[in-house]
């Protein structure tokens, strides 16, 4: 059933223990007879958090949560005494989320997951009874010995009132870093979280700083918020972001003058469309796999398959034959006239999510326009970066759209670039 996600069995088989949100205010987690099909208890809930994983102790009991607070990812265990020791555990790595992903039978042994926005995953090993704890594994030993920009968490107020979270990757320096603003895909029922992001962490390499905004309709923050996100494409959850921009620019050293937009999916949307309402505040716009055609969506993706699928699309982003005027009014393609700012565009032709044709058509209104747009079409790519070779190419592209817009002060004059900022069209074959 939709909101209700079995994830364990106990060891009678009596009991499916379970996430839900059905009739409540945030994901809990349930216990459910599947005889008498019904919840027969809460066994945790934490208001206004969404429970993402649940712990088993070696008779299928669960024993801990998981969820995520202000960006980090949060074991809580049942018992006390475990909880004593979690508090212990975190104490080890201040700062980094933790998470054992196995144990042995009396508990005394421990494998851990460890991470955090500026630090790549470690597998350590903890002694419970010793307390002793020995690094295993670097998951990217390549990255190790590297150091990478801290995040920050922003508390922010959107235009009407709701509370908002936002990170802030900040590279090192005294004077002001350009800003890249990196709204996350979905919309609904995804968040950004502070683990460890190459994308995010190669963009702060270069130089600039990074905010990540988990605006309404982000998963974790219950399910008023995450509905609150439905059918305001283009609308307030770009106001969420605009709130986040104008809290970033107020509480640390960035420089408002160069910015620009990037994002993949939904944000490559988000990216087109906010370039759109605030022309005067980005000086470029990036998208990858994006919407530029909302109606379009609902006859050229694999969301829009089945009657069902139509049915939930039409409650998250409206209904075309109903809301076509609408739709319109926050598709860029429709408002391609409006989109002056310079746009690379980067799309797969294999994607079926979000087809090709966006792009296309994109580029040919941009192109009668006289504003051709930097385009990459990867023949063999689908909705993700999934291959790494692909993904050298098109983040090195992207890089260096990025420094031939923001490496450049106001006051520097352009004619000396000019030819190198020139834009071309590119297909990758």
């Amino acid at each position: 059933r939709e909101g209700f996600n079995p994830i364990g069995l106990s060891d009678d088989g009596e009991t499916i223990y379970a996430l839900t949100e059905e009739g409540r205010t945030q994901r809990d987690l349930v216990s459910f007879d599947p005889v008498g099909r019904k919840v027969t208890e809460t066994l945790f809930s934490k208001p206004g958090i969404d429970l993402v994983d649940v712990v088993f102790d070696q008779h299928r009991k669960p024993v801990a949560v998981r969820y995520y607070q202000s960006g980090r990812l949060v074991t809580e265990n049942f018992g006390m005494s475990d909880r004593i020791f979690d508090e212990w555990m975190q104490s080890l790595f201040p700062g980094r989320s933790v998470a054992v992903i196995e144990r042995s039978a009396d508990g005394k042994q421990l494998i851990v997951w460890v991470d955090s926005s500026s630090s790549p995953p470690q597998i350590h090993h903890i002694d419970a009874t010793t307390k002793r704890i020995a690094l295993i594994d670097e998951v990217m030993p390549g990255l190790a010995k590297k150091s990478f920009a801290p995040a920050h968490v922003l508390s922010v107020r959107s235009s009407d009132g709701l509370s908002l979270e936002a990170f802030l990757t900040l590279p090192e320096g005294t004077e002001k870093r350009p800003l890249v603003i990196f709204p996350h895909g979905g919309p609904i029922g995804v968040s950004d979280h502070l683990h460890f992001d190459r994308e995010v962490q190669y963009l702060a390499s270069r130089g600039y700083a990074v905010l990540q905004v988990n605006f309404r309709g982000s998963d974790g923050y219950g399910k008023a918020f995450r509905n609150a996100g439905e059918r305001n494409y283009g609308k307030l959850i770009e106001d969420d972001i605009d709130a986040a921009v104008k809290a970033a620019i107020a509480g640390y050293s960035l420089d408002e003058t160069r910015m620009c937009i990037l994002g993949s999916s939904y944000g490559g949307y988000s990216a087109l469309i906010s370039a759109i309402r605030w022309p005067n505040r980005f000086r470029c716009a990036v998208s990858l796999s994006g919407v530029s055609d909302r109606p379009l969506f609902f006859t050229a993706s694999d969301s829009a398959i089945s009657a069902k699928m139509r049915s939930v699309l039409e409650r998250l982003m409206g209904n075309p034959l109903v809301d076509m005027d609408e739709m319109k009014l926050t598709s860029p393609l429709y408002r391609v006239r409006d989109l002056t700012l310079p746009v690379m565009l980067v799309h797969g032709r294999e994607d079926k999510r979000v087809d090709f044709e966006h792009t296309r058509r994109l580029v040919r209104m941009l192109n009668l326009e006289k504003r051709p747009p930097v385009v990459l079409a990867p023949t063999k790519m689908g909705h993700a970066l999934d291959d790494p070779f692909q993904a050298v190419i098109v983040w090195s592209a992207v890089a260096n759209f990025l420094q031939q817009h923001l490496d450049r002060t106001p006051t520097q004059s352009p004619e000396t670039t000019e030819k190198k900022e020139k834009e071309k069209t590119f297909i990758l074959r």
